[in-house]
């Protein structure tokens, strides 16, 4: 009987141990429940970019430093559905259409809710997860501001939030 004797290098570890990670990540990412929707606009390809508007009360600043790329989506979540626990390359501006929006920040787990009529902000490269809590469809209008050709949903983790 040939018996195989397995040698382990630092680097077939090193693989080994980022393949595990990938497969834990993965295992551990919360993925949409109840979500439908799709583009409304793009992408749209963005030039460099620069404005600024300072009034009495209100002001607004808005850069970008090489090409861009925007999109417009809508999103529908049924109750008791969530986005999953993700993050986005860009920033992403959301207008709540119809429900509420209960917005959750990985780093700290609080809920901030958002009424229909009112939107937020969600930062880039922050995992979050927003959720329908209410008894009808949530709807929302998503403006994404990313580098071209990069997916607009990155997974992440479950922070185990409850």
């Amino acid at each position: 009987m040939k018996r195989t004797v397995w040698k382990w290098t630092s680097a077939g570890l090193l693989v080994a141990g980022a393949l595990g990670g990938v497969t834990l990540g993965t295992a551990l990412a919360a993925p949409p429940r109840g979500v439908t929707g799709g583009d409304i606009v793009g992408p749209v390809i963005l030039d460099n970019t620069a404005v600024q508007d300072i009034g009495s009360n209100w002001r607004a600043w808005f850069r970008t430093q090489g090409p861009s790329e925007i999109r417009i989506v809508t999103r529908t979540i049924a109750p008791g559905g969530h986005s999953g626990w993700h993050s986005d390359p860009g920033p992403v501006v959301i207008a709540v259409n119809a429900g509420a929006a209960t917005w959750y920040d990985a780093a700290d787990c609080v809920p901030h809710i958002y009424p229909a009529g009112t939107g937020y902000l969600e930062p880039p490269r922050h995992a979050h997860l927003v959720r329908n809590d209410g008894d009808s469809n949530l709807e929302l209008i998503a403006l994404f501001l990313s580098p071209p050709g990069v997916p607009t949903r990155i997974d992440e983790p479950d922070p185990g939030c409850r």
